[in-house]
């Protein structure tokens, strides 16, 4: 009967050991197992019919066992113990809970087991490994990433190799860990792979669903499982197993497609990948060599044995013969030394013991050196152009595309069976390629690296490259560079490729592309490429398009004298979604609104003053206030809209807004025709439309039910003002141009004027000068845009439309219908000084000249001339870079030549040594001005008058306000010797006005009036109200008042009185 009962008792056993009953119960399950056998209750606590029911349970074992008359074996009994199972556990139950019945806690079966086995470590380890695999991958690392995963596949498969195979490292929480490693590596390459753009993101999210929804399960699943009480302890308890999982071969085979394709995937864009296609050929011709080197080493084994081992074969066995013939055909295949081929000759030479001293080592064979290559004198630069979009021409694809450096076409791969390799065979001699995205160039089809140092030309014509020296000394280059089609041209003044209609485009590209700061900026592909990118997010595609096309455009070693902006029209078009189109003719305002503002979303920034600002915000933006009233309805009474006034929603409001350009309107066209029947182009000065920010100007907005006046008042002024003039209008019709010239400075314009005094205090200066002019010339709907842009190293102008370049004079600027200026600080500004200062300096400057010429005894128009001189100059360089007190010599020797009254060079130094003895003024600065002048004087004047009139570009003729000024005096109706002491203080007022800016700032008419209308007022003269208009136009009171007041600033610096007459001789120049 034991021999019966001994598997029982083994699974009795068993079961008691391996599992613990969490209850107060002092009995084991086997002892209750025993005492229902016996037939009586344990201590009194077990009923009759559960001792009954497990006594019928053994009867039929026995029963079952005899009727078989077969060896009892465990399975049998299993099998039997399976069926019955939940009568026993019934009985066992039951059993435990009545020993107390008044605490009946519920039992709770728990299997443990031991989960620090050698495949469950293996499934730690993968999971500690995921992570990094993904960082690998975002980081474009694909070659680790490939190995990582590999091995993460090898552990996979050798954790499940161990669990079967040896005993006791199979566990059920092991067929958890297992499949959730599996989902966790999933996770971290499928993600990243979709992030980076190598999977589509559908199948990612299909991939991490699915994966989502077993985990699920999984964890619905244990929770089920697990015997009350279910707590969070119990729920991570990894050594509390209450279920085991067994993947189904769907699921196996789900798992190897997905292997299958992050393998693939990674396999195509690793380093690691060779085209091993090509060189099977080279190997199975060594495979074929070797067989029949061994059946001739055979038959010359034969032939020595029957010819006697002492006996030497003199003849030229056939593994000979066989070798050259495999040479032969070798040779007249390719006769280079460093390619495949060759590399398979010397293999074959060396099997049979015919080393060749030329032939390279089998790791050589991925570089050879240019010299020996003989296909490098194919390379065509003159047909390279490495602006366009990196596709193939073929299959249009972006993955491995290579540029031939034979045609210039982009083909696609460069293995057997590619659009490269097939170019490469079909055209014969187009064996040259670059990679376009890891600048490595080959040789196909015979698929070897070339490196030299004489091909870095091409690789820093498609990917130029700017260090912070080379980036600083832009704006002083004045050398032209030379294209290698022979034409010339001046880094930073290049043609932009008009496609069709992309003019519009091209003149905003062209002006964003001398702001100092933006240059700069997007020179550094560092700067802009550590950006943070939002997946999916298609605006970071624009700020490395616009940083390409600035490289090219500032690049000294292009191929040709004009760039394509293609692939950055390309990105205008994808990231605008069609609004801007290169077939469709657009505004040029709207784009420029546009691009900043996406340029700027581009490069991180955000909207308000504590987001992220960009280089674009820190260059463009400023701030205003906006005053706003809602004005009454016009169908009211007046005592209707007085109540309404009275009211909260009718009082005027302030806001304070950030700005990217200023917007000015034009005022409109005149309606009719002139007297000779000719339409008049009117003009506005540009004073007049600034005004419009200056606080006080009201501007009245109608909307389709509401009315407003807005005030705008500039509280902050950005460091490059973008000023656009409002051409177009739209009505219900046509779209209408203003044909209006704008008459504005080109240097030394001062915004202070718009500022309030408190906001005025908060800027160093508020003076711009122009920078950038943008044009639309025709009609508004078939109408070309053209841009003057200033040359900072040479100090030209220069007029850009498309692929044509020309230089252009200062004063044709302002004769344009300008659209878009863009307004930047002066050179000296620039370079760390205030407006302060260099007012200082060009007192200082023109006060030296005045006294000079004075020594001299030089006449009012040369004296005149030299101070205009040195103030343009310096309008376009700076104080730093040159001495003022050798300018201001230099500018009087060339004045002197331009009116006809010269003087040699010696004598302006002899004069200026007695003039620094002579004036006190001179005497602590002497030794410093001295040394400004050199050893050699004569040479630095002659060296500096070259300078101003390359500067000037030979355009020297200048007028002054001293002939206007009597021709206006002598129209006023009063006595002589009044009319002689106004001309007087008015020539005084012209002399003085030198030491400022105000000779650039207006025309000499105007500036002629100005002075008599202050001498006038000092004079008390009674005169017609607005006598000026017969003279000039379009000069408001308003006009003549700001410039009366700039001028007697300057009387306050210096120490002048009230009425205008100095008390010393120092600034009045050369009297009449």
């Amino acid at each position: 009967m034991w021999s019966l009962l001994r598997p029982s008792v083994v699974l009795a056993r068993r079961w008691s050991s391996k599992q613990q009953i969490e209850s107060t119960c002092a009995l084991t399950p086997l002892q209750h197992w025993r005492s229902a056998r016996r037939g009586h209750p344990v201590n009194g606590s077990c009923s009759a019919e559960e001792n009954s029911e497990v006594l019928g349970f053994l009867r039929a074992a026995k029963i079952r066992l005899q009727a078989s008359q077969v060896r009892v074996q465990a399975r049998t009994l299993l099998l039997l113990l399976r069926r019955r199972k939940d009568a026993l556990g019934d009985a066992l139950r039951s059993t435990i809970q009545n020993r107390h019945p008044h605490h009946r806690p519920r039992i709770a079966v728990v299997l443990r087991e031991n989960i620090w086995t050698l495949p469950n470590v293996l499934c730690w380890s993968r999971i500690a490994a995921a992570p990094y695999l993904g960082h690998l991958i975002v980081q474009h690392d694909y070659t680790p990433a490939l190995w990582l995963f590999l091995l993460a596949g090898l552990s996979d498969v050798a954790d499940g190799l161990i669990a079967r195979s040896f005993p006791g490292q199979k566990t059920q929480f092991g067929s958890f860990l297992d499949p959730a490693a599996d989902k966790v590596l999933a996770a971290c390459t499928f993600l990243p792979l979709a992030i980076v753009g190598l999977i589509p993101w559908y199948l990612a999210l299909v991939i991490l669903g699915r994966d989502a929804c077993l985990v699920a399960a999984a964890v619905y699943v244990r929770y089920k499982s697990l015997p009350s009480p279910v707590t969070l302890v119990r729920f991570f308890e990894a050594s509390r197993v209450t279920a085991q999982l067994k993947p189904t071969y769907l699921s196996k085979a789900n798992t190897g497609i997905q292997v299958s394709l992050v393998i693939a995937t990674l396999l195509a864009h690793s380093s690691m990948v060779v085209s091993l296609h090509d060189y099977l050929p080279h190997f199975c011709l060594i495979c074929r060599v070797y067989q029949r080197h061994c059946a001739a080493m055979h038959e010359k084994k034969e032939e020595q044995e029957e010819l006697g081992s002492g006996q030497e074969v003199k003849t030229e066995s056939e593994t000979d013969k066989a070798v050259k013939r495999e040479t032969d055909i070798l040779d007249e295949k390719d006769d280079k030394q460093n390619d495949p081929v060759s590399i398979a000759k010397s293999r074959i030479r060396s099997r049979i013991g015919r080393p060749e001293a030329s032939m390279r080592r089998r790791g050589d064979l991925a570089v050879v050196e240019a010299r020996e290559c003989p296909y490098l004198d194919t390379i065509n630069r003159h047909v390279l152009d490495f602006d366009f979009e990196k596709l193939c021409s073929v299959s249009l694809s972006r993955i491995n595309v290579y540029a031939c450096l034979v045609c210039g076409k982009y083909f696609q791969g460069r293995g057997q069976g590619t659009h490269a390799y097939t170019h490469s065979v079909a055209e014969g001699e187009h064996r040259m390629f670059l990679n376009l995205s890891t600048l490595k160039f080959y040789c196909l089809p015979d698929n070897y690296e070339i490196k030299d140092s004489s091909l870095d030309d091409i690789k820093y014509v498609l990917n130029p490259t700017f260090t912070k020296e080379a980036i600083q000394a832009l704006d002083r280059n004045e050398k032209l560079s030379r294209s290698v089609d022979g034409s010339v041209y001046l880094p930073g003044i290049v043609g932009l490729n008009n496609i069709k209609a992309n003019d519009y485009c091209n003149v905003v590209l062209q002006a964003m592309s001398h702001v100092q700061p933006v240059r700069d900026y997007f020179l550094r592909e560092d700067n802009y490429a550590a950006v943070n990118k939002v997946p999916g997010d298609i605006l970071p595609t624009l700020s490395q398009r616009f940083g390409e096309l600035l490289r090219k455009l500032w690049n000294p070693r292009n191929f040709k004298a004009h760039v394509s902006p293609h692939e950055m029209l390309q990105a205008v078009v994808l990231c605008s979604k069609k609004r801007f189109q290169i077939t469709q003719q657009g505004d040029a305002v709207a784009f420029l609104t546009w691009f900043l503002n996406a340029l700027h979303a581009a490069l991180g920034g955000g909207a308000g003053r504590r987001r992220h600002s960009s280089v674009l915000h820190r260059a463009f933006q400023g701030r205003m206030r906006v005053h706003t009233r809602r004005v009454p309805p016009l169908e009211l009474d007046q005592k209707a809209k007085d109540q309404l006034l009275q009211t909260a929603e009718y009082q005027e409001t302030s806001e304070e807004q950030p700005f990217l350009f200023l917007t000015a309107d034009l005022p409109p066209p005149p309606l009719f025709a002139d007297a000779q029947k000719e339409t008049i182009i009117p003009q506005v000065n540009f004073y007049a439309l600034m005004s419009k920010f200056n606080g006080k100007t009201e501007k009245e907005y109608h909307t389709y039910k509401e009315n407003f006046i807005k005030r705008y008042e500039l509280v902050r002024l950005p460091r490059y003002i973008i000023i656009c003039y409002k051409r177009f209008t739209k009505n219900n019709f046509f779209v209408e141009k203003n044909p209006t010239i704008v008459n504005f400075p080109i240097t030394g314009m001062d915004f202070g004027d718009f500022l309030s005094p408190e906001a005025r205090k908060l800027h160093d200066t508020t003076t711009y000068d122009l920078l950038a002019n943008i044009v639309h010339d025709g009609g508004p709907q078939a109408g070309t845009y053209r841009v003057h842009i200033l040359h900072k190293g040479t100090g030209k102008w220069y007029e850009l439309q498309d692929l044509h370049v020309k230089d252009i004079l200062p004063q044709m600027i302002t004769l344009t219908e300008a659209y878009i200026q863009l307004r930047g600080h002066t050179p000296t500004i620039l370079e760390g000084h205030t407006w302060k200062e260099e007012e200082q300096f060009r007192r200082e400057g023109a006060k030296f000249l005045l006294d000079l010429s004075s020594k001299i005894g030089l006449v009012y128009s040369t004296v005149a001339t030299g101070v205009v001189y040195f103030h343009r100059f310096y309008m376009f360089q700076s104080f730093d870079k040159f001495p003022k007190f050798v300018t201001a010599c230099s500018c009087l020797f060339l004045a002197g030549k331009v009116e006809e009254t010269p003087k040699k060079c010696r004598d302006l130094i002899r004069a200026t040594r007695e003039l620094l003895k002579e004036k006190p003024e001179y005497e602590a600065s002497s030794a410093e001005i001295l040394n400004e002048f050199g050893l050699h004087p004569e040479r630095e004047i002659m060296t500096m008058e070259r300078v101003l009139l390359q500067t000037f570009k030979f355009d020297l003729q200048v007028d002054h306000p001293y002939q206007f000024l009597l021709k206006y005096v002598k129209t006023f109706a009063s006595d002589q010797s009044r009319l002689e002491g106004l001309v007087q203080m008015a020539w005084t007022f012209v002399n003085d006005s030198l030491v400022t800016t105000l000779c650039l700032q207006w025309e000499p008419e105007i500036l002629a009036v100005a002075m008599i209308y202050l001498a006038v007022k000092l004079k008390k003269m009674q005169v017609e109200d607005n006598w000026w208009s017969q003279f000039v136009s379009d000069v408001s009171r308003e006009t003549l008042d700001k410039i009366c007041h700039l001028l007697l600033d300057v009387y306050q610096t210096v120490g002048h009185d009230s009425s205008g007459e100095s008390r010393s001789n120092e600034f009045l120049g050369v009297r009449l």
